[in-house]
């Protein structure tokens, strides 16, 4: 006897349940997961600046994976504490040697912002323009914190066990971050020891990240050098 049941209908379902399950496997591997997704906190935070000092005692409001490629925890034990050790050596060192006129460039951007805008901050007050999101790292030491003597408020956000041993390589801002703090940013990183490797926009770069500057981790950019203070000098957005 054929069943009453259309079998078109279980059909379509189970198809469609198995291209989201693709879709989903896809962007595990290939997706960037360095990306929080707490909306709520952040819209309160750049819609209404004068909160962002009532939120500092806030600490890991949630677990967020934010780095991407998988592929890259493959890495075996001795590659990833030869990494670490490479990059402990370097901290505090000098940069790369580079043409004088670059580093007299950094330091006047430099010595210009702490009398323009840090000089003109109530004590002990961030600035509220803008926001640091920084997802931190346990190679990366005290390096980032030095933002914070920069008049920066730092946002940190926590890391998921699995990528606490990569160090802190990659910037992503915002539409509203402008050119001079992304460029003092990172050559502040810089000269703390950090090996920012890439500086790109945000996800979510034209909407409630837009005055957002995200300290974090590419694991596809282990490999290749760190950008140069005359590729950060010129630098457009």
């Amino acid at each position: 006897m054929k069943s009453g049941l259309p079998v078109k209908p279980f059909l379509y379902i189970a198809f469609t349940v198995a291209f989201f399950t693709v879709l989903l496997i896809l962007d595990r591997v290939f997706g960037f997961h360095y990306e929080p997704i707490d909306h709520d906190l952040a819209k309160e935070v750049t819609e209404q600046p004068e909160l962002v000092n009532q939120i500092q005692s806030r600490t890991f409001e949630d677990k967020i994976a934010h780095e991407k490629s998988e592929d890259s925890l493959k890495r075996s034990n001795e590659e990833v504490n030869l990494s670490e050790k490479k990059e402990t050596d370097r901290h505090l060192k000098p940069l790369t040697e580079e043409p004088a006129y670059v580093e007299d460039y950094f330091e006047k951007l430099l010595a210009d912002y702490k009398t323009n805008v840090v000089a003109n901050l109530k004590k002990n007050k961030a600035r509220t323009d803008i926001i640091i999101r920084y997802y931190h790292h346990e190679p990366d030491g005290n390096s980032a914190y030095a933002l914070g003597k920069l008049g920066y408020y730092i946002h940190e956000r926590e890391v998921a066990p699995e990528y606490l041993n990569y160090q802190s390589n990659a910037i992503f801002y915002g539409d509203s971050v402008s050119l001079e703090d992304l460029q003092i940013v990172s050559y502040a990183l810089l000269k703390e020891g950090l090996p920012i490797k890439e500086i790109v926009p945000s996800r979510f770069h034209d909407s409630w990240k837009s005055r957002a500057i995200e300290i974090g981790t590419d694991t596809t950019m282990i490999d290749r050098p760190s950008i140069t203070l005359e590729q950060l000098r010129s630098l457009s957005l």
